[in-house]
């Protein structure tokens, strides 16, 4: 379901009736627990390659985009995906589209207190090499980022996690994140190899995205 709070437009990760996708929770259901408590992780030394190999026909509305972070989250074997896309007028923020995986109750509170504008992980990523590891923030003597953490660890969202941004020079500016299921020993390597797979097909995802953000704007 598409919502909307005053200019921001955002597509739940479950359907109106709190689910996944049937083929996102056949995926999912396929994790088998591995040892203590852990997922067997996907090989991700061919991350890269696989996602190139990914569709890239536009996307025909918001529900077939959502379904389908779930479905590659849930291939992946990870724990969310989210793509923000922030698009200008006169040089002022105008609207913003998200589609992501998150649980739909934890969406409605982040637009109902915050915007990306303003989210440190948003502006850090940026500003510093258009890269934010959500690890790496936490803790710092800032009333947000504690704030958002503990909002995002009541729905299972941890702090291994990245976020990278890209620049449409004329259009907007694109946040994609990715949430991991690995621990704190496993996410220094994770991260690296998360960030140089998800920052091409990002801007893939993105111009997928891009017709149904320009319509939605008409």
């Amino acid at each position: 379901m598409l919502h909307r709070h005053h200019n921001v437009w955002w597509q739940c990760g479950p359907d109106d009736h709190g689910e996944l996708s049937k083929k996102a929770r056949k995926a999912r259901a396929s994790l088998a627990p591995q040892g203590a408590g852990m997922y067997q992780l996907a090989p991700m030394v061919s991350l890269t390659v696989q996602l190139r190999l990914e569709p890239t026909e536009p996307f025909r509305n918001y529900a077939e985009a959502t379904h389908y972070l779930e479905d590659l989250a849930a291939r992946l074997q990870l724990r969310h995906l989210s793509y923000f896309v922030v698009t200008f007028r006169d040089g002022t923020p105008d609207d913003v589209v998200w589609v992501a995986t998150y649980d739909p109750a934890y969406m409605a509170q982040y637009m109902a207190h915050y915007t990306p504008l303003g989210d440190p992980a948003f502006d850090q990523a940026a500003t510093a090499g258009a890269f934010a590891d959500w690890s790496e923030m936490i803790g710092r003597d800032d009333p947000v980022t504690s704030d958002l953490e503990r909002r995002a660890a009541r729905f299972g969202i941890t702090r291994y996690g990245l976020t990278m941004t890209m620049e449409d020079p004329g259009f907007g500016r694109v946040m994609f994140s990715v949430n991991d299921r690995c621990g704190a020993a496993d996410w220094p390597a994770r991260r690296k190899l998360l960030e140089a797979a998800f920052r091409p097909f990002m801007q893939d995802f993105h111009q997928r995205m891009k017709p149904l953000v320009t319509a939605h704007q008409s």
